[in-house]
């Protein structure tokens, strides 16, 4: 009972006398327009006269006006997004103009004489700015994520540096907790996979980060990289020996907002968006993330990505990018070509002052943490020379030298980079198949000669470079001074490291010895006398290393007397110790401005 109101449908039935799936819209016998989709023909007589039109026309009046509701509910739905994205955005910028001036103005004022109750109040407002920041960036994380705006950048990436750098991110606070922190890569794992690091970095950061929160002290917390059996994909866990979830708790776990502890005397803080946000990073890599625990017994955290392999022309440009020098080296080579030299050391500073001093002189350098860690990339790399440390864990340089002298290629000389100092003990190295030793603490013109006599074919001639800066550190730091901090050693590191360099030596050493300290004072009560000496043999190193002439002499002598089993005084020796450790920590900062 309606009549079509447009003509489109008449003109289409005459030239192919039927139409299907045609929308019309037809007016009823009440006068209301609806719309309907039509399938009708055109009927003939025998004389192929036109006669009638059969067919049906399907009511879709409602089913138009719900798509009508979705389009503008759609639109309405961008409009908010794009006007929410840029209120984030703005107010981004907003909120970092003034908490980067905070941080800053916070790390200015940690720089000046404070008393110890101040230095409290200026560390805790340092935590809270950095935590205020970390929120925010998780919540823009999240807004990116949900806007679909978040795009990967993959890039060719070494898998054991990252690891490295979520180790070294985390090494201090798991050492103030007595957690052990480990990481280890199985041998299906190329060494090299084509990913986006930072995301990567930041969904395992914030795995380890719960698992060090939740485990107790004398625990340990092991990072590990797995091939999948199938679907091409590979595995990150974050495996921890902490107090564990319940199966109920765990479905709780990767919700935006949402915690496993809400009581309001919860023991630990969190925002409930770091697990969420990595599960969205995983599924963008085409993974997934989940958690295998139970109360007590630790837990699994894992996630798994897809990661493309890379040919050798990548790897190459990768590492002439990594060692690209930004400024002209303090060494002529010969032909122009450096020595690609790998560091073998478990510690954090060592490594640092040797790459340091090495990369500044023109040398490309490598760095491995680890005895097993230097078999690996020798088997990839061929290297000009290798500086390897003695006494590691899990595998010393001595074991780690012997392995690689195993291998099936030309084998660079490997020097002994220890601080074992005696006469005999650079026999003994050598004897042991190590080519050469150099004695700890580093000191850039010994450590440069000794390589120099190793690689004579490079032609090693140093330039000369004005020593001003590191002379005006020498006489600022003679006189009263010159007990805490070797003027002589301040003017050799300004050769190769500029101010802030420097001074992230020395506060990096202080977060460290510190640690090596108060472990050693707590072992002493329970007579745990090869604790304190491997602390104490650290301490030395590294203290020798910076020039801290009190400190290395002091741990020097209580090494001495343990060895020699004289343990009377050991309490007393601890506690002087840290007194003058306490003194170091409380001018440093002001010698070294």
């Amino acid at each position: 009972e309606a009549d079509v109101l447009v003509s489109d449908a008449d003109k289409a039935m005459r030239h192919a006398l039927r139409v299907q799936n045609f929308e019309a819209t037809l007016i009823t016998i009440d006068g209301r327009l609806i719309n309907c989709i039509c399938n009708v023909r055109l009927v003939r007589d025998q004389d192929s006269r036109e006669v009638t039109i059969e067919g049906v026309a399907r009511d879709i009046t409602k089913l138009k006006q719900a798509n009508r509701e979705l389009i503008h509910a759609k639109n309405l739905a961008e409009n908010s997004l794009k006007v929410k994205e840029q209120f984030l955005a703005n107010m981004s910028h907003e909120i970092r103009t003034p908490m980067n001036g905070v941080i800053g103005m916070v790390d200015l004022l940690s720089q000046t004489q404070l008393n110890p109750e101040q230095k409290n109040f200026i560390q805790t407002i340092k935590k809270s700015s950095e935590t205020l920041l970390t929120i925010l960036n998780d919540i823009l994380d999240l807004s990116k994520i949900e806007a679909g705006k978040m795009e990967l950048q993959l890039v060719v990436t070494e898998i054991e540096t990252v690891f490295e750098k979520v180790y070294n991110l985390f090494s201090q606070q798991a050492a103030q907790k007595s957690i052990s922190l480990s990481f280890k890569i199985d041998s299906d794992v190329p060494a090299y996979l084509k990913i986006d690091e930072t995301r990567v970095i930041q969904i395992i950061s914030n795995l380890t980060s719960n698992a060090l929160k939740f485990t107790e002290k004398n625990g340990k917390v092991v990072l590990h990289a797995s091939k999948e059996i199938k679907n091409d994909l590979y595995r990150i866990a974050v495996e921890d020996t902490g107090i564990g979830i319940s199966e109920n708790d765990q479905q709780k776990l990767f919700r935006l907002f949402t915690q496993v502890d809400n009581s309001s005397t919860k023991s630990f803080s969190g925002t409930g968006l770091g697990l969420a946000i990595s599960k969205q990073l995983s599924n963008l890599m085409g993974g997934q993330i989940g958690v295998s625990s139970e109360p007590d017994s630790g837990s699994v955290f894992w996630f798994t990505l897809s990661g493309k392999g890379v040919n050798q022309d990548e790897i190459d440009v990768l590492i002439q990018r990594k060692n690209t020098k930004k400024e002209s080296p303090l060494i002529n080579f010969k032909n122009d070509v450096p020595p690609h030299i790998l560091i073998v050391d478990d510690n954090t500073i060592n490594r640092q002052v040797a790459s340091q001093i090495l990369m500044k002189s023109g040398f490309k350098t490598d760095l491995a943490i680890s005895g097993q860690s230097a078999i690996e990339k020798i088997k990839l790399f061929d290297y000009d020379l290798v500086l390897m440390d003695i006494q590691m864990p899990t595998m010393d340089g001595v074991t780690a030298t012997l392995e690689i002298k195993k291998l099936n290629k030309k084998i660079p000389p490997i020097i002994a980079m220890t601080a074992y100092s005696m006469k005999e003990d650079r026999d003994k190295f050598i004897s042991m198949g190590l080519d050469d030793y150099l004695a700890k603490p580093i000191v850039s013109d010994i450590l440069l000669a000794k390589i120099a006599e190793h690689l004579s074919e490079y032609g090693i001639n140093p330039k000369k470079k004005s020593t001003d800066q590191g002379s005006q550190i020498a006489m600022k730091n003679g006189g009263n001074h010159l007990e805490l901090i070797d003027g002589n050693t301040l003017l050799q590191l300004s050769k190769y490291a500029d101010k802030p360099t420097i001074k992230s030596f020395f506060e990096e050493f202080e977060i460290e010895a510190k640690s090596l300290i108060l472990e050693s004072i707590n072992a002493e009560k329970t007579s745990d006398i090869t604790k304190i000496l491997s602390n104490l043999h650290t301490l030395k190193g590294n203290a020798g290393t910076l020039g801290i002439r009190l400190l290395e002499e002091q741990a020097k002598k209580i090494e001495w007397d343990l060895k020699n089993n004289q343990t009377q005084h050991l309490t007393s020796d601890l506690n002087e110790l840290l007194d003058n450790f306490n003194k170091f920590t409380s001018k440093y900062q002001s010698i070294l401005n």
